[in-house]
């Protein structure tokens, strides 16, 4: 018999090496990270602020100062005006818009869904019939090892 035993003890030893490399890095980036967040958190609400300031400022003033052009161009940088996306359609009462474009012989903007239910086709004989074909579930292999501690003497 294979030696499994032996495989599954070094897994477990390599994974502990990777996990305990892994929380130092993390407790690392995460102190690191604490750290910025407090410097720049004020920097980014004062950005924010900023950022919303000049967008209204644009669009109350859009009929005159961007009467012209979408875009001014200044030394520091651009401001633009644009649409974003398409409208949306909001459709208040789906059953009398549907009747009412049936009315109109407007079939065409009519969503007809149709799909197959798997669960019940793949029981069926006739799958090559049908134009199916079932593909049988494939063989994986999990490896679970448990926890070991490192000592300076070796695994425990």
């Amino acid at each position: 018999m294979v030696n499994y035993n032996g495989f599954l003890t070094e897994i477990a030893t390599s994974r502990n090496t990777i996990t305990t490399a892994e929380e130092k890095v993390n407790a690392k980036i995460i102190k690191l990270r604490n750290d910025l967040e407090e410097k720049i958190g004020a920097e980014k609400e004062h950005l924010a602020e900023l950022e919303k300031n000049v967008s209204e400022l644009a669009l109350m003033n859009i009929d005159t100062d961007f009467k012209d052009k979408k875009t001014l161009e200044f030394p520091a940088g651009k401001i633009s005006i644009k649409k974003s996306g398409s409208g949306s359609l909001v459709v208040i009462d789906e059953k009398v818009t549907i009747a009412k474009l049936k009315e109109l012989n407007l079939n065409h903007a009519i969503k007809v869904e149709e799909s197959i239910k798997k669960a019940i086709v793949k029981d069926m004989p006739n799958l090559e019939e049908l134009g199916c074909e079932l593909i049988p579930a494939e063989n994986k292999v999990y490896i679970e090892t448990y926890k070991m501690n490192l000592t300076s003497t070796g695994l425990s």
